[in-house]
Order: C-alpha cells, then sequence, then structure tokens
C-alpha cells in the first residue's frame, strides 16, 4: 500500500531517510517536522510504501524551477525514493513511482525529473526500469574562496 506521508509516521519515515542518506535520526525527524510545519521548502509531498503497517520505502518530491532535458517549470522532481533491502524487488519501488506520477499529472506537470550519482549504478538502472531515460551526465564542481590580505 502506497499512502501519503502524515504526521503519525514521522519517525517511520525518519528512520527510512535515515537508511537513504546516513546521518543521525535527530537530523531527519528535524526535517520531517519541518517538512510537516510547512518550513522546509525542500520537499512538496511524500510518499510511504507500506507493508504489515510496516513502512519499507519513500519517495519524496519537490518543486524545482528547473531540470536538466526539461523547457517547463516548476518541474516535479524526485529528491528521495528508497525502498528497505528487505523488500526490494517486491514492487514497492515501483508502486512509489506510479503514486508520484499519478500526482504530477493530476496536479498539470507532463514530466517528472530525477537524478542519481554517476556510480549509483543500482539506482540508474531502477530509474530506466520504471521508464526514465537519461538526458546528461555531469561531475558538478566546488571552489571555496577566501579573501587574501
Amino acid at each position: 500500500m502506497i499512502k501519503v506521508v502524515e504526521p503519525s509516521v514521522s519517525r517511520e519515515w525518519a528512520t527510512l531517510r535515515n537508511q537513504l542518506w546516513p546521518e543521525t535520526i535527530g537530523v531527519h525527524l528535524d526535517v520531517v517536522d519541518r517538512f510537516f510545519n510547512h518550513s522546509y521548502p525542500h520537499i512538496h509531498i511524500g510518499f510511504l510504501a507500506v507493508c504489515d503497517n510496516a513502512a519499507v520505502g519513500f519517495l519524496e518530491l519537490s518543486l524545482r524551477s528547473y531540470a536538466e532535458g526539461t523547457e517547463t517549470s516548476p518541474v516535479p522532481y524526485i529528491e528521495g525514493w528508497y525502498v528497505a533491502d528487505s523488500a526490494r524487488g517486491q514492487g514497492y519501488g515501483r508502486a512509489l513511482m506510479a503514486h508520484a506520477e499519478h500526482w504530477a499529472l493530476m496536479s498539470g506537470y507532463s514530466v517528472l525529473a530525477s537524478d542519481a550519482e554517476l556510480a549509483n549504478v543500482q539506482g540508474i538502472s531502477a530509474h530506466q526500469a520504471v521508464g526514465f531515460i537519461e538526458v546528461s551526465r555531469q561531475v558538478s564542481m566546488l571552489k571555496s574562496l577566501t579573501l587574501s590580505e
């Protein structure tokens, strides 16, 4: 079963987020709390996959002003998509994506965008398995700046 996230599943959602992006559970609980208080702009809507009353996966969407390969704005963008190891291969990832696609279509959008690290072969394959096509590859760069005297 897939459902829209709600405050009653905050801990489960945060726990799954922590499995995808290892931090402290407190960091993820803070993000989830800020989402429900409408003070976290990086998530527009979230979906949770549930099996036998246990959360086994999630998908988070934002609305970005731009995404590679698109000409529309804003663009629904998958910020996080994860299924616990014990629940993989059972269709939860595909079901989460189907819910995201349905939400986007019903909200008036014609595309859904996402990304994956170049080394994340499993993530790239999962995206391709649900119909995503690769539109670009890149290496992001950053340089720290300091004032010299």
